[in-house]
Order: C-alpha cells, then sequence, then structure tokens
C-alpha cells in the first residue's frame, strides 16, 4: 500500500513577488461532513452512534459504503449475524443487550478499503438518511517535519522576490521503513520535480511558481 504525506501551499502576488505559505495537509480518505473518526492503516478502530429506534421485529442492518454498498452485520433481539456467520475477524459487535440503541462495535486490521461512511436501520433507505460515522484512514508517514521552521508575515506567508531563492528547508518524516523524501514544485495544474539533496530545498524562484511541496512516500505490505 503506497502512501504519502504532503507540507505545501503557496501562490505568486500581482507584485511579482513568490509568496509562499506553508500548510500541514494530510493526504486523506472520504472526508465527508458527518461525524468523523480519523486513524492511520493497520489500527483497529471503534464505531459507535445512537439509533433513533431497535425495531421490535425483524433486524437492523449496519451498512458500509465507500466503492460499493454492502451490509456488515445485522442485529437482532437475541444475537448478531456477520454475513450469516456467528463471529467474525473483521468486526466484533460491542454493545449488550443486542437491541439496544446505543451501536458500537470494533473493525480491525484497517486498510484503506475500510474508509467510508458507515451507518445503520431496518432498511438501506433508512440507513442513508441520516447520521452514522465516517471513518477517514490516512494512508501516509504520521508526520512531516519542516527545519527551519518559516518565519512567516502577518498573513503566514513567507516572501520571496522573483530571482531570489527558496530556503533551505529540509523535509523529513518518522516512518518505517524510510520514506523516500522530494520537493515537487506547482505550475498551473501539474507538479513538477525539482533537485534538492537528502530532502532539502534550495530552489531558485521564478513567477511562473505557484506553490512547493515536500512528498514524503512509503511503500508498506498490509498482511
Amino acid at each position: 500500500m503506497r502512501g504519502h504525506r504532503l507540507y505545501c501551499g503557496g501562490n505568486v502576488t500581482k507584485r511579482s513577488i513568490f509568496s509562499l505559505q506553508f500548510l500541514n495537509r494530510p493526504f486523506t480518505i472520504h472526508v465527508e461532513t458527518r461525524a468523523q473518526v480519523q486513524i492511520q492503516i493497520g489500527e483497529p478502530v471503534n464505531i459507535s452512534w445512537t439509533a433513533a429506534f431497535f425495531p421490535i421485529t425483524g433486524q437492523y442492518n449496519v451498512y458500509h459504503t465507500y466503492k460499493v454498498n454492502k451490509t456488515i452485520f445485522q442485529l437482532q433481539n437475541e444475537g448478531i449475524l456477520y454475513g450469516g456467520h456467528n463471529v467474525s475477524n473483521k468486526y466484533r459487535y460491542i454493545t449488550r443487550p443486542y437491541n439496544s440503541v446505543n451501536i458500537s462495535f470494533e473493525i480491525r486490521h484497517t486498510t484503506v478499503d475500510d474508509a467510508g461512511y458507515y451507518a445503520g436501520g431496518p432498511t438501506a433507505d433508512s440507513a442513508w438518511s441520516g447520521g452514522g460515522v465516517v471513518l477517514i484512514v490516512s494512508d501516509g508517514p504520521e508526520k512531516v517535519n519542516i527545519t527551519p521552521k518559516p518565519s512567516l508575515n502577518k498573513y503566514d506567508q513567507i516572501e520571496v522576490r522573483g530571482g531570489g531563492f527558496v530556503g533551505p528547508f529540509n523535509c523529513s518524516a518518522d516512518c518505517n521503513p524510510a520514506c523516500n523524501i522530494t520537493w515537487q514544485m506547482k505550475h498551473s495544474t501539474r507538479f513538477y520535480d525539482v533537485l534538492s539533496e537528502t530532502g532539502t530545498l534550495f530552489q531558485q524562484v521564478g513567477i511562473y511558481m505557484e506553490m512547493f511541496c515536500c512528498v514524503a512516500k512509503w511503500t508498506a505490505i498490509i498482511k
């Protein structure tokens, strides 16, 4: 599974001064304006919400949607079924009694495919009508460090005149296995690699340069 984290930002002002704004922006998956939980790949996570009611008869279904919509388990007054089975290596239901409106379960061995929207109800229509939780699975190093810390103006930007230099700024990330650190420059709608040595940016600025990004990439095998 390949991941990365970016630390970037900036724009060109009308005074032909290159204004570079640093923003710590993680690469995440499936961001929505509902209740959210964010984790790193591989971490277990508890998902919970309060249902409007639990059906007296029938069952309460818990759904997940990311690439496809699917039912991950069904709750009944007496117990739970995970796709027709009594136990699951992936999910563990926590709440007792089973007919409680407090829905809570654990997801184990998380991958990017576990990201998305979780909701429940007697029917799919009732589940997707509102509520539920969005799970965000971060696919990259937990932290990217820029040193020395940039000296920012009142607009949280550093300014370099055209023909001047940005840097030196060193980019590093705490990741295992070791990350591949590169710097990129944004021009129009594309990113281009810029020359850097051992993660250090020292770049002469042109007015066509809109943004610099530190990119930390890793490759991990999820078992």
